[in-house]
């Protein structure tokens, strides 16, 4: 009954407002920048930081916003907000003053003016936020600039093309490196077709190992090395005698040896439905229905929130992902068939029909979307993960490059039931590699799907929402992504809300990865929740924090605690953890406690820092909390309000569930409360 409980709650007062607001705002005309002193200060020192405005349009008295916020390992000491006017063409000098405490810190400052209450504006010139942050350099011992952090450190040279040439797709991968063992014998490789051809570089070699692995496989049916070789070595040296390109010189050799009849293989395009192979020799080959059958997991690293990310790993099945299967067979170019759905346990069954046997082949290829509404391969995907920075290969026709997908290698099938056993997502060095060789691998993409996956799985599995009413939203993640996590709804109700992950390793956001951050992950689609089901609370404080109280902002509490209280429902966990170091780094991670808000760790993190009361979202988070689960804390601890001087007892939050929200019955009909 508690459960039912929290959601009648919010159908009375939760996310409720007078109008749809977007957090994204347009910058003004202006410019600023930011400067601080001293350049290099040493840990545990003061830093004077100025924001210089020139403004290009007047604001009037009290509707400039200025407001700084400490990030990471920082503190403010100085003044943090600020309201003030500017005239046009008027420069303004706003300063305070900052603390660094631990290795990376920063400040994020925002400007905003105010015209009415439903317009706002961010910042001038090209910056609509800023974010100063320092980081420490352990070859000074002091904190610099990230431009000068990297600037004493040169990039390594590149390594040998043998480290990172993906041969199946042809091309090279950055984002994993083989083993010093493997790149030597890929070496020999490369240096065994140089010694029949002296004047091939690295590169042509590189190639050429893939045309004898794949095209050749596909274009003309040659799966052996010792049949391709030559053939690929006389199509070169007509390419240098009559000028032709690589496959015109191919088509030719290889047309002159069937002739022959030197070699006994077949044309995919000239025969592709006898399931006959061409040639002196040929015999008919019988057709078949061949099942395929596997099962796809991923590598979850477990997060403490003491240590941080850690090396050890458990199995988690990916769910209701879209497989396709790339394939070849006698008489059957290369070519996708699928695609299906892994069910619940992340197993997949799919038969093929009219496979030639033996040696036809088979590869697994993942995509991070679904599920799918209506059920079956066909469905509208509502959850979908894709990558701004990388383009992939192997994508079948109703795919795009961008949607993160994963693939394996290359199965030879011989038998009409075959089992692929268990796949894991990244486990290959085309994907990335995982964990040790991959220090940020690539899994962590499987990982937010699948978070994200829960979310709505809770949702619609208790009837709490439809899937037209909470709709689609498309996660953006990739290794080393230098962007803050965040959400982003869409203002045209039939496009796909945004989410942002952050991928970045070096610090330089503060905010470090986010792919392993599963509460957080889940508190961002808590915000998409209630931008599709319900009034989004207009909110002007950005940066927040979990422990301060707003109470110039007397939406913000709700906006933010609600989804924090989501994230901790679905996954059933009081903690939130944020992770800010790498995998095995040991480093201790931010945190919050659902059940007690006020045991939190945020450094720096004094004594009796927790604000408390109706503007605050972990107060606000809190009580939610308390009321969805079965352990309650009555009466909470009193604790201040530092902005009135007063002491807030625990009856002071249930304000908090309906201050500054028109009471309104949106939420109520999308999510069908009836509790």
């Amino acid at each position: 009954m508690a459960k039912k409980v929290l959601f009648v709650l919010i159908v009375i007062s939760g996310l409720l407002s007078a109008q749809r607001h977007d957090d994204t705002t347009i910058p003004l005309p202006g410019s600023s920048k930011v400067s601080w002193s001293p350049k290099e200060p040493k840990e545990g020192e003061i830093v004077d930081i100025t924001l210089e405005v020139t403004s290009g349009v007047d604001v009037s008295t009290n509707n400039l916003h200025i407001g700084f916020h400490s990030t990471g390992n920082a503190k403010i000491i100085g003044k943090e907000t600020l309201k003030t006017s500017v005239k046009k063409g008027e420069t303004k000098f706003f300063k305070t003053q900052v603390k660094f405490f631990r290795p990376s810190g920063g400040v994020f400052i925002m400007a905003r003016a105010i015209f009415s209450p439903e317009e706002y504006k961010r910042s001038w010139g090209d910056l609509a936020h800023m974010n100063f942050s320092l980081l420490f350099d352990t070859l000074t011992n002091t904190f610099v600039s990230y431009k000068e952090y990297w600037s004493r450190r040169p990039e390594p040279p590149p390594l040998p093309p043998e480290y990172t040439y993906d041969i199946v797709a042809g091309a090279h991968d950055f984002s994993g490196v083989r083993s010093e063992a493997e790149a030597k014998g890929l070496r020999a490789q490369i240096d065994s077709l140089k010694q029949l051809d002296s004047t091939l570089t690295d590169e042509e070699t590189l190639e050429m190992l893939h045309d004898v692995e794949v095209e050749m496989l596909v274009r003309y049916g040659i799966s052996e090395k010792k049949d391709a070789v030559p053939i690929l070595m006389r199509a070169r040296k007509l390419m240098r005698e009559q000028g032709l390109s690589k496959w015109e010189a191919m088509d030719k050799v290889v047309e002159k040896e069937r002739r022959k009849g030197k070699i006994n293989f077949f044309r995919p395009d000239r025969n592709s439905n006898t399931g006959n192979s061409i040639g002196s020799n040929s015999t008919p080959k019988q057709k078949t229905d061949v099942t395929l059958t596997g099962t796809v997991k991923y590598k979850k690293h477990l997060i403490d929130k003491d240590t941080g990310l850690d090396t050890t790993t458990v199995d988690m099945p990916l769910r209701f992902v879209k497989v396709y299967f790339w394939c070849y067979w006698t008489g059957q170019g290369g070519h996708f068939v699928g695609p299906t759905l892994t069910d619940n346990s992340g197993q997949f069954t799919y038969t093929v029909g009219g496979v030639v046997l033996p040696d036809a082949r088979f590869m697994p290829v993942v995509f991070l979307r679904g599920p799918s509404v209506p059920p079956g391969p066909s469905g509208f995907n509502r959850v979908k993960l894709i990558s701004d920075t990388l383009r992939f290969t192997w994508i079948p026709v109703p795919e795009d490059s961008q949607t993160w997908r994963f693939r394996w290698k290359v199965d030879t099938v011989d038998v009409s039931y075959y089992d692929f056993g268990t796949k894991y997502c990244a486990e290959h060095f085309f994907d990335g590699g995982l964990w040790p060789d991959n220090h940020q691998p690539r899994s962590g993409a499987a990982n937010i799907y699948d978070q994200l996956l829960k979310g709505y799985d809770y949702l619609v599995d208790n009837n709490y929402t439809l899937p037209d009413t909470i709709y689609k939203v498309v996660t953006r993640w990739g290794p080393g992504r230098k962007l803050a996590t965040k959400f982003k709804g869409d203002t045209i109700p039939t496009n796909p809300d945004s989410i942002f992950i952050s991928g970045d390793t070096t610090g330089q956001l503060i905010y470090y990865t986010d792919e392993w951050d599963d509460l957080y992950l889940l508190h961002e689609f808590g915000h998409h929740v209630q931008w599709r089901c319900a009034e989004m609370p207009p909110s002007v404080t950005s940066p927040h924090e979990w422990y301060r109280s707003y109470p110039a902002d007397t939406c913000l509490a709700y906006k933010e605690g609600w989804p924090s209280m989501f994230a901790g429902v679905v996954t059933g966990n009081i903690y939130a953890i944020d992770s800010w170091g790498m995998i095995g780094s040991n480093n201790e991670p931010y945190y919050y406690n659902n059940e007690d808000p006020w045991n939190f760790n945020k450094i720096p993190n004094p004594a009796d820092s927790f604000e408390g009361g109706p503007y605050c979202e972990g107060a606000v988070c809190g009580a939610l909390w308390d009321i969805y689960d079965a352990t309650g804390e009555i009466p909470y601890p009193s604790y201040p309000d530092s902005l009135n001087g007063v002491w807030f007892p625990d009856t002071a939050l249930a304000d908090s569930l309906t201050m500054g929200f028109a009471e309104r019955g949106e939420l109520g009909s999308n999510l069908n409360i009836q509790h």
